[in-house]
């Protein structure tokens, strides 16, 4: 029996997924596999940066977006019942079901066919010339298709490659999990325009206004803690509380989480495979790094794909973009998160930023500084 083909299959609906298959769309017939029910949502991942606005302009949608969500002005910090703030402006904070909702929809307008519901692995190469053999496994059958690309997009946990030697990710010691979820904006939240972080000994917590009605909650937890504390949303409130912010009532919100965060992929590629976003390994980000990384990486991807690489030359070229631009910002971003582990440091620094502008100046430039350009940003789908 002869299997499906598609020039290009991608494992993942998320934003380094879908924003890839909306952007090579134009190249060949393309499938973007998603294990979840669709549309879905996601714990976090709402804020979107300048950086990552920027490739959304490039697929047409920066306006589509913007009018979805909501601008963010900047960022408030809190620890030890202290708080002050810095200009963050240029993003724009959006529900991902939205987001990620825009970008498949983008995808399929343009040719990508795409099935949700379904899990992927990749078993291994072709037996004929270059390429891989995808499973996929759907309402309980199971086929196998041919794929001239993979694209494995699926997330922390996804075990699309567990079947690949040396492709295993290894998690960092002390890594936290993710928690959030969505409540109903109320008094005494954070302002519009403003993404507020809450900034514990054992976690810290983000809120911000993605619509008129809406306040997404995300953050990271210790996991041994939460467990003593009586689990997640008794620990979120407990963050919040000793950060000084104000109290919320999680009421009935469905708090979800994530795997451990923190964590890195021994490989990122292999001839004509690509791990793309936080399937390529993942440091807790604050205000949108993680989305501008995922959206800048899917649009390298889509450039060296449309340049005709293939085999060793695209899996040399994505390993050292992704070393070069990706791991770089996620350095800086493990440096974030050790001084966030530390609340009378960021206290310290909190009140330093209320009575020194230039303090908060600082903080300014260096948000910015994870913000600069990406080598090879500028793409354009076929």
């Amino acid at each position: 029996m002869t299997n499906e083909r598609y020039d290009v299959v991608v494992i993942g609906a998320g934003v380094a997924g879908a924003a890839f298959a909306a952007g090579c769309a134009g190249s060949g017939r393309v499938l973007l596999v998603e294990r979840s029910v669709w549309p879905r949502d996601k714990v976090c991942g709402c804020c979107l940066n300048a950086a990552a606005l920027a490739s959304l302009a490039n697929l047409g949608l920066a306006e589509e977006v913007a009018a979805s969500g909501a601008a963010m002005q900047c960022v408030r910090l809190r620890a030890s019942g202290r708080a002050a703030g810095f200009a963050r402006a240029g993003g724009v904070a959006v529900s991902r079901k939205v987001l990620d909702g825009l970008l498949v929809a983008r995808g399929v307008a343009r040719g990508v066919v795409f099935q949700a519901e379904t899990a992927a692995i990749v078993v291994g190469p072709q037996p004929r010339g270059a390429g891989w053999l995808v499973e996929l496994r759907h309402g309980g059958c199971d086929r196998i298709v041919e794929a001239g690309l993979v694209i494995a997009a699926d997330g922390l946990t996804g075990g699309s490659l567990d079947r690949l030697e040396g492709f295993g990710p290894r998690v960092c010691g002390r890594s936290w999990f993710g928690v959030g979820g969505a409540l109903e904006a109320c008094a005494g939240g954070p302002a519009p325009g403003e993404v507020e972080l809450c900034i514990g000994a054992n976690g810290y917590v983000g809120r911000v206004r993605v619509d008129a009605m809406t306040t997404a909650l995300a953050g990271a937890l210790d996991p041994a803690w939460t467990k003593r504390i009586g689990g997640p949303r008794r620990a979120l409130e407990a963050v919040l509380d000793e950060a000084g912010a104000s109290t919320i009532d999680l009421g009935d919100v469905q708090i979800r989480g994530t795997g451990l965060l923190s964590r890195r992929r021994a490989r990122v590629s292999a001839p004509d495979l690509l791990v793309l976003g936080d399937a390529a390994g993942y440091v807790e980000p604050f205000t949108g790094e993680g989305m501008a990384w995922a959206f800048a990486g899917a649009g390298a991807a889509v450039r060296m794909a449309e340049s005709g690489m293939r085999g060793v030359d695209i899996a040399g070229a994505w390993s050292r973009w992704h070393a070069g631009e990706v791991r770089s910002r996620q350095r800086m971003c493990g440096v974030i998160r050790g001084v966030l582990r530390r609340p009378w440091l960021v206290g310290g620094a909190v009140a330093l930023m209320g009575r020194v502008p230039a303090a908060a100046g600082l903080a300014e430039l260096i948000a910015r500084g994870l913000e600069r350009p990406y080598a090879g940003g500028d793409w354009v789908p076929a």
